[in-house]
């Protein structure tokens, strides 16, 4: 038997390191399923791991209510960037930093960023000629 459950998630497109807090709703047959369901839906955040803020079973008429809501949104009715930011002050106070940094300004003790390791310098012949000589 489906059930409606009103599924929160981060979506994407509204700068680096932020988020936009989505109010999705969808019928399913449990949570886990309801949860599958919206992180294939278009802007959210797929590749995410924390991209499932919440999943919340409702009833049908908060169900009906949330559809109407989420057709009426903003954020899900722009086509591209120019409109986006066009309605900017309708969509900002959706909008979160996000707590955990992507892994690329991941920091090691130094406080400096982390790089990846050197490569060993290649075999010179003019280093190798000097020694021998």
């Amino acid at each position: 038997m489906k059930e409606f459950f009103k599924v929160v998630a981060k979506c994407g497109h509204v700068g680096k390191r932020y988020y936009y807090r989505g109010e999705f709703y969808v019928t399913a047959e449990n949570g886990k399923e309801a949860a599958a369901i919206v992180r294939q839906m278009p802007r959210v955040k797929h590749d995410h791991k924390y991209a499932i803020l919440s999943v919340t079973k409702i009833d049908e008429s908060e169900f009906k209510q949330g559809r109407i809501k989420f057709a009426c949104e903003a954020y899900f009715n722009c086509t591209n960037q120019q409109e986006q930011a066009l309605l900017w002050d309708e969509i900002s106070p959706n909008v979160y930093p996000e707590e955990e940094p992507p892994a690329y300004m991941v920091k090691n003790r130094d406080g400096k960023n982390k790089k990846k390791p050197r490569k060993e310098e290649h075999f010179r012949w003019l280093d190798y000629i000097e020694e021998v000589a």
